[in-house]
C-alpha cells in the first residue's frame, strides 16, 4: 500500500478522457465506509434492500446456504425488529435494535459506490481493497 496504487487508479480512469469519471475514481478510492451496525445501519434498511447475516447474527441456518442473502420486505419497527425474505424463500423478522443487537449488514454497497466504467477496468487493474 503505497500512494502508488492510487495515482495508478486515477490515471486507468483519466485515459477515459472525462473529468467526470476522473471524479468518480477519486471517489472510488476513498469510499465513505459503510457501517457496520447500529442505528445508521438499520436506518439504511429499506424494503428491497439485499441484506445478510450481521454480528450479532444467533438464528442459525434461517437464511440458507451461504452466503445466505435476502431482501428486506417490511419496515424496520418501532420495536427494533425487521422482515426479511431470504433468498431461499423463507422470510422472518430479525433484530435492528432490538435488545441493542444487530442480526443484519448490507449485503452490496450503496448503489452510487460502484461507477459504470467499473466494469470496462476489471480485467487490468489491482484490487482496490
Amino acid at each position: 500500500p503505497s500512494t502508488d496504487s492510487s495515482e495508478e487508479d486515477l490515471s486507468l480512469c483519466a485515459h477515459g478522457g472525462s473529468a467526470t469519471v476522473l471524479e468518480e475514481c477519486r471517489k472510488e478510492a476513498a469510499p465513505a465506509p459503510l457501517p457496520a451496525s447500529g442505528p445508521e445501519l438499520a436506518a439504511l434498511m429499506k424494503i428491497g434492500t439485499r441484506v445478510m447475516r450481521g454480528l450479532d447474527w444467533k438464528w442459525g441456518d434461517q437464511d440458507g446456504p451461504a452466503p445466505g442473502l435476502g431482501r428486506v420486505i417490511g419496515e424496520l419497527g418501532e420495536d427494533g425488529w425487521i422482515r426479511v425474505q431470504w433468498d431461499t424463500s423463507s422470510t422472518n423478522s430479525y433484530r435492528m435494535g432490538k435488545e441493542g443487537k444487530y442480526d443484519l449488514k448490507l449485503a452490496e454497497p450503496a448503489p452510487a459506490a460502484q461507477p459504470s466504467t467499473a466494469e470496462e477496468d476489471d480485467d487490468d487493474t489491482e484490487d482496490d481493497t
